[in-house]
């Protein structure tokens, strides 16, 4: 045995939920609370601390490099597989793992509800056939097993994966990640004249379709510059009219002056 302990001849006896043998393991509620109770001098590899997350779940953090705060790493997660290999409705899920694999190749997964009891956060994989759909607020689930979401429905697509977490204090799922999906909630809403685009500085924005040609198929005589300025005054350098009945093209080619020109256009025959 190591030097320097104290040998005990009969087990500790718990006599209620908090206690514990070393009273430095927590839980706490963040890294920095921890080091503050934790200071250096106590430290050594191998201590750990218990630190309750954001959604109420202990994790557990051990010193393994050294005794600085920034050698404090997060302790794995055992993945447990769960296998669905059947398609179909899944309502209030008795979770076996925290790691579901779909293989279905017989009908579409239905997901409606997870039982929260032994775990609390779920990483879904679709190896199956079918994209997976999940719902939300599905009434075939009890309340504190269903799963929000900003839209209706929402999907994880063949060879993709998603994660969910239950959030206590909503008492519902929260779907939180996804991989492989057409699932979009950030573009619902989006009309066809519109566009989602990243801006240099990794920002997503969404800006107007715009326009560079035009066809104008019912116009049967020619255009003036007064007629084409006051049609579209708003049209940038380049911007055509393609004006198939009377063959020709007009096309902006100063945005200051707003001039056009036009070209002839010639059938291929």
């Amino acid at each position: 045995m190591p030097e320097n302990t104290h040998n005990l001849s009969k087990p500790v006896k718990i006599v209620n939920p908090s206690a514990s043998v070393d009273g430095l393991h927590g839980p706490y509620l963040s890294l920095p609370e921890a080091f503050t109770a934790v200071p250096i001098s106590l430290r050594e590899k191998g201590r750990y601390v218990l630190i309750e997350n954001a959604q109420g779940i202990i994790e557990q953090w051990t010193w393994k490099k050294g005794i600085l705060d920034t050698d404090i790493e997060l302790d794995s997660v055992d993945i447990k597989t769960q296998v669905i290999d059947s398609g179909g409705n899944y309502n209030n899920v008795e979770l076996t793992g925290n790691v579901l694999v779909f293989t279905n190749t017989n009908a579409q997964a239905i997901l409606n509800g997870f039982n929260h009891d032994k775990y609390k956060r779920i990483t879904v994989i679709n190896n199956g056939d079918f994209e997976i759909r999940i719902n939300k607020l599905d009434g075939n689930s009890d309340a504190d097993k269903q799963i929000k979401l900003p839209n209706l429905i929402a999907s994880t697509g063949i060879e993709g994966s998603c994660e969910l977490i239950y959030v206590d204090v909503i008492q519902k799922w929260q779907l939180i990640d996804q991989f492989a999906s057409k699932y979009r909630p950030e573009h619902r809403g989006l009309p066809n004249t519109q566009v989602e685009v990243v801006t240099p500085d990794a920002r997503s924005e969404t800006v107007p379709i715009i326009e560079l040609e035009v066809f104008r198929d019912a116009q049967s005589t020619g255009m003036s510059k007064s007629d084409l300025n006051t049609a579209y005054p708003t049209a940038l350098r380049g911007f055509m009219v393609i004006c198939k009945q009377i063959n020709l093209i007009y096309k902006k080619v100063d945005a200051n002056t707003n001039d056009w020109v036009e070209y002839k256009l010639t059938p291929v025959a």
